[in-house]
């Protein structure tokens, strides 16, 4: 995401934006994600999939989406560091 390097703010909301959508009806998400062609959608049909899935939404967004949004702005960002310049192990 090109905009979190250039807007952080901008990038944020844009998050924000598309997890509100994704969180505002859980259940909707999850059955279109079952409507997926491919190898994702065979497992997402498969019922103990669906419900750890919903599980997994419903907990993650329990008290709010804003750890949600900065968790997905910290994967977008740059760190302004190469991992190959760590010299302690990494996992």
């Amino acid at each position: 995401m090109a905009l979190a390097a250039r807007d952080p703010d901008a990038a944020r909301r844009e998050i924000r934006v598309h997890l509100e959508d994704f969180a505002r009806d859980l259940d909707a998400t999850v059955r279109g994600m079952r409507q997926r062609g491919g190898p994702d959608g065979t497992v997402y049909r498969r019922p103990e999939v669906r419900d750890g899935l919903l599980a997994t939404y419903r907990e993650a967004f329990r008290s709010g989406i804003d750890g949600a949004v900065e968790d997905v702005l910290l994967g977008k960002i740059s760190w302004r560091f190469d991992l190959a310049e760590v010299s302690m192990p990494l996992r």
